[in-house]
C-alpha cells in the first residue's frame, strides 16, 4: 500500500531532492553567519572598525536574505507537490467508488 502511495510522488522526485538540498543549504548557511557574528564581537567592535562593521552587517543581511528565500521556495514547492498528490489521490479514490 505504501509503495502505491509513494508512486504518486514519481513525477516530483527531482523537485523533492532539490527541496532537501535547499533545506540542507539553509542549515549550512548558519556556519558563516556564526563566524561573522563572532568576528564582529571579538575583533570589529573592540577595534571600533566601522567600515568592517558595515561590511559584516551587509554580509549578514545577505546571508539572512538567501536563507529566507530558500525557506520560502522550499515551503512553496512542498505545498505545490502536496497539493498535486492530494488531487491525484482524490481523483483515484473518487473514481474507485464509481
Amino acid at each position: 500500500m505504501w509503495h502505491y502511495y509513494l508512486n504518486l510522488y514519481q513525477l516530483d522526485r527531482i523537485r523533492l531532492g532539490l527541496v532537501v538540498l535547499a533545506v540542507i543549504s539553509q542549515s549550512l548557511l548558519l556556519i558563516p553567519f556564526a563566524g561573522l557574528i563572532r568576528s564582529m564581537f571579538d575583533i570589529v567592535i573592540p577595534n571600533f572598525n566601522i567600515s568592517q562593521l558595515l561590511i559584516n552587517t551587509c554580509l549578514l543581511l545577505g546571508l539572512y536574505l538567501i536563507q529566507q528565500l530558500l525557506a520560502f521556495w522550499s515551503e512553496y514547492t512542498i505545498t505545490e507537490i502536496t497539493l498535486t498528490v492530494s488531487q491525484k489521490l482524490h481523483y483515484l479514490l473518487c473514481s474507485s467508488w464509481e
